[in-house]
């Protein structure tokens, strides 16, 4: 079947999916420098980007060296902050561009489940779930880019008038400095803006297409579907089985993000936080401080997510008719409760949990150590 045929086989639903996705491919493809991948100097190609970032990274770090002696402790810390935050956008980058090709098969995933007869068969919740997935996609990233850029073209407005410089190239003029500030800080945001927004995206369609296989045990506790095929439960492991290894692509593609990001988020929280108890009036840092716990909890909230949702499958299958169901349907669903008994995690490091609790307890201890700080000063 041609891609004109394909075309007119699908919904207004699919189509709008579809043009989106190419959006995001074409992102993808930018990032990487990736539009003719068998030409040469393909590896080169793909270290652009990050090698941009990677240059705005030593130049803030040139600056946190230069004339360290004369610095204040807010230039300091302000300082040491924007490489926390540079550094989390070159890993991001560096990952993402990377691992395109493996980002590119979740997606196709995603398409399929979109386009799935075997997925849309399962009633009427599936495409209604995809469609709300859809909005909340498009409408966080818009929030996302609108709030992130414009912040930071404040941050630029700011350090201009307070005449503050975070990113340095020696032997530059005071105007060309604050003029590549002005690039460095613009490009970063434009960097962490569209990786956020590409991993936004992989969360949120895992989180929905959980909650439309967590829909669909709900028919089996309809006796008629139960009795209608003896193949639902063999369905049902296959579709666990895709799930759960798509969720272990992810958490292996991610992996070096979620450590970067877990590490580096308490020292963050706790410098902004210092900073704002001595600069109360200094509004770079508050825009700081909320990109920084805004970020913290969106990543916190998807592992919460996608361990509490991992959680309930075991309790829906239980919950079932299971006492209507032939032998083989028994056995095999038998098979399904043992292997969904563990939930799947996040773990930064294969350690420490990503959810709720560890946003909380991070915060809390941001808080009290600043606490403590201010009480020994």
């Amino acid at each position: 079947m041609s891609q004109k045929e394909l075309k007119k086989n699908l919904t207004d639903f699919q189509l709008k999916y579809l043009e989106f996705q190419q959006k995001i491919l074409f992102i993808l493809e930018i990032l990487s420098c990736n539009s003719h991948p068998k030409t040469d100097f393909h590896l080169l190609r793909k270290c652009i980007n990050s090698g941009i970032v990677a240059t705005f990274l030593i130049t803030c770090i040139l600056n946190f060296f230069h004339e360290i002696k004369r610095k204040t402790a807010l230039e300091i810390t302000i300082t040491l902050i924007t490489c926390a935050g540079v550094s989390q956008i070159l890993c991001n980058t560096v990952v993402i561009i990377f691992s395109t090709e493996k980002i590119k098969n979740l997606i196709d995933w995603i398409r399929e489940i979109h386009e799935d007869i075997s997925w849309i068969n399962l009633g009427c919740f599936v495409e209604k779930r995809l469609q709300l997935c859809f909005w909340w996609t498009t409408t966080a990233m818009k929030i996302f880019t609108l709030l992130g850029l414009p912040a930071v073209q404040f941050m630029v407005l700011g350090y201009y008038l307070t005449d503050n410089l975070v990113f340095r190239i020696p032997s530059l003029s005071r105007t060309l400095q604050f003029l590549w500030q002005f690039i460095a800080l613009t490009g970063s945001s434009i960097l962490f803006v569209t990786t956020d927004c590409i991993i936004m995206f992989l969360g949120i369609y895992f989180i929905t297409i959980i909650n439309i296989f967590l829909d669909s045990i709900e028919k089996l506790d309809n006796e008629d579907f139960i009795m209608s095929s003896k193949r639902h439960l063999c369905h049902y492991h296959e579709k666990h089985l895709q799930i759960v290894q798509k969720l272990k692509e992810f958490d292996k593609i991610f992996r070096m993000v979620e450590i970067v990001q877990m590490g580096s988020c308490l020292p963050l929280i706790v410098g902004t936080l210092y900073v704002v108890r001595l600069y109360p009036s200094l509004l770079n840092i508050y825009i700081m401080l909320c990109t920084i716990i805004i970020q913290f909890f969106i990543i916190c909230l998807f592992g919460e997510f996608i361990h509490s949702k991992t959680e309930e499958i075991f309790t829906k299958f239980y919950l079932t008719k299971w006492y209507k169901m032939s032998q083989e349907d028994k056995m095999i669903l038998l098979m399904l409760m043992k292997l969904t008994i563990k939930p799947f995690s996040l773990k930064a490091a294969g350690m420490y949990d990503i959810n709720m609790k560890s946003f909380v307890e991070v915060t809390k201890f941001s808080f009290s150590f600043c606490a403590i700080l201010f009480a020994f000063k």
